[in-house]
Parts: C-alpha cells; structure tokens; sequence
C-alpha cells in the first residue's frame, strides 16, 4: 500500500510539472506595433586580443595601410616602458589609427598565440605595459561577430535568433564595460566576438532578431551558459546577487550534451590544495573554483560551477559535477534541442525567462 501510495504520488507531482512546463512555456508573447526602442550606440569599439596581454605585435594589410601619417604594407608595434608607444621602433602618437588604405581591404594583426583580421578602422595605444588594440565594428557587424562565436555551422535559425536577442540585452546593459577607451572586449569576459566568422545567416538572424525585445527599460536579462546540466540558475545562486528577471528554469533539453555530467581528473598540487581546502561538502555551486581551478588545470577539466563529488585518490583528485559554464540564463544547448523540435525564438525565449516579457514588433499593412 505505501508502495503504490509512493507511486501515484510521484506520478501526480511529475504531472504537475510537466503541465506547469506546458503553462509557463505557451504563455503569449506582447505584440508591439511601435519600433522596440534598443537605446543602441550605432557603432561599437571592441577591445581585440586583450587576453594574451600582448608587448608587441605585427600589422599585416591586404594592400596598403594607413598607420599615422604613413602608408605601408607591414609595421612592428610594441610597447616601451608603461605607456610608450613605437612603430618600428620609433616612437609614435598615445593613440595610433590604423586603417586599410582602400574600402575592402583588411588589416590583420599577428601574434605568436592568435592572428585577427579587420576591414574597419583599428586605434592603438600603450598602457600599463600592454598594447591596447580597439576595433570600431558597425553595431551590426558586433551583433553578428558575437553571434557567430558563440554558434556553430547547421544551428537552427530560431536557436540563432534567439540567443542574438540576449547577446543585445548584454551590449545594452554593459554599454562601457572597459570605458573610457572600449565599450566591450572580445572574450568571454564580455562576450567572444570573431569579425572573420561573420556570415550572411548570422546576419540574417541579427536582423530578425531587431523585432523582439526581452524585457523593458528596468529588467533585461542578458545571461547565457552553453549546458545548464538539468537546470538553470539565478545570480543569486551563482554570485550571491539578485538580479530581477531570472528565474531558475527545469531543463531536461541539454541531456545530450557531454557536459550535460562531467567527471575529471585534476593533479593534486598545492595550488589545487589551496582551493580545495576549505570549500563544503559537495553538492555546491562555486563559480570562483570553476574559474580557480579552470587556471590552473585548463578550463575543459573543470567545465561548470556545480560540483556534486570531489574524491582524492592516489595524488589527484577526481571532480564531477553538472553543466558548461554559470549555468545562468538562457541553455544554450537547450535552446537548440528546443528550436530543432520547432519552436519559434519567442516561445524559446519566454520558457528560460518566464518572467519577462518578449515584446514583437508588428509591422503595419
């Protein structure tokens, strides 16, 4: 009798859900006649390669260039002392503009670690010993680098849109995230942005992402993780701050995905000693240990914040855990499962947040 009470009892709460899914994810969206007002900048300046804290580095142009007053096929950039700037080993302006010579020509700057290739204008200047390198990308073309970065080839049009709306909620809510100098940068510390991985399908969903909105002027949520792991978390979980318009979301879209769970091995050195030492018994969240030891051991060893075992074994440690990433916001994993089964960029928008709401512009006949 309590065997079959267990039973039916779990069977009427696993109803209850999947119809408080079903709910939650058909509620409709609002239909705004009038333009969905962005309060975006027309062109948006990208900190590039500021991740390999780069001394010197080698510009490159398919044809000519305009480095300061010169025109030249090649130049040498590097920095001396703190804040001084030469080219080729001359010393040069603070701030040196860099443009190709001819529109469709494209500068490509090298490095030992990464090359990067731009059409539109470069400003490069020296500051506390590292070359700082802008980009001023037309806004579109931002939107779509981003979006290109963060995708991969085959991904369905409604994932694309949908996580190309998101991706303008972060630009709009961090509109001088490395002011005074660049708005964005081009890593994951702000969004991972490729201008080479542009393509005419991203800039289609760029395009028809302009007709949604995700939110209003006091709540727009901005944050993306590849694999929630089963579930999405707020910040307040994650970071310990309440940011309104997240709500932690059951997701079983991603259990496909290899970082849906992951186990690993780690080297037990005192570095990894010294982050391991006085965190709680698992299960926890701790994205300052995923970033922690994601340095030490390489990221892909320690891929989420959300460790559910760590076990010492013979000079190493063993972690497993759930998810890619904060797991905060929109799944991108799940997002694409979801759009592959057919559902529109609204509807996936409004199952993550449902919350906020997803505003569509209709256009007049």
């Amino acid at each position: 009798m309590n065997t079959l009470y267990a039973w039916v009892l779990a069977a009427v709460m696993t109803l209850g859900v999947q119809r408080e899914s079903v709910r939650v994810d058909r509620s409709p969206v609002v239909e705004d006649r009038d333009s969905i007002a962005h309060h975006l900048p027309d062109s948006v300046r990208m900190l590039v390669l500021s991740a390999f804290s780069p001394v010197s580095v080698e510009i490159v142009a398919r044809g000519r260039m305009r480095v300061g007053g010169r025109v030249v096929r090649r130049a040498r950039l590097e920095v001396s002392g703190e804040a001084e700037l030469l080219v080729d080993g001359v010393a040069a302006p603070p701030a040196l503009s860099i443009v190709a010579a001819r529109t469709g020509d494209s500068v490509t700057l090298l490095l030992p670690q990464r090359r990067r290739s731009f059409a539109s204008p470069l400003t490069v200047s020296a500051r506390g010993g590292r070359l700082q390198m802008v980009v001023a990308l037309p806004l579109r073309d931002y939107l779509a680098a981003t979006l290109a970065t963060e995708t991969s080839i085959g991904d369905p049009p409604a994932y694309l849109t949908a996580l190309a709306v998101v991706q303008r909620n972060f630009l709009l809510l961090h509109p001088d995230r490395h002011g005074p100098f660049a708005d964005v940068c081009d890593n994951t510390h702000c969004q991972a942005a490729n201008p080479e991985r542009i393509t005419a399908r991203m800039r289609g969903a760029v395009t028809a992402a302009a007709r949604i909105g995700l939110g209003d002027d006091e709540v727009r949520p901005a944050f993306y993780s590849a694999c929630c792991g089963g579930g999405t978390l707020t910040p307040a979980q994650v970071w310990g701050t309440v940011v309104l318009g997240y709500t932690s979301v059951q997701c079983s879209n991603c259990r496909r995905s290899s970082r849906y769970r992951w186990e690993n091995s780690i080297p037990a050195t005192p570095d990894v000693e010294r982050l391991l030492r006085t965190l709680p018994a698992p299960p926890f969240v701790s994205d300052d240990l995923r970033i922690g030891l994601g340095r030490i051991a390489g990221f892909n060893r320690v891929p989420g914040n959300t460790f559910e075992r760590i076990v010492r074994r013979r000079g190493e440690y063993r972690i497993a855990g759930r998810g890619f990433g904060h797991r905060v916001g929109l799944c991108q994993e799940g997002a694409r499962t979801l759009a592959r089964n057919g559902w529109s960029a609204e509807r996936i928008l409004h199952y993550y947040f449902p919350s906020v709401p997803v505003s569509v512009r209709v256009e007049e006949r």
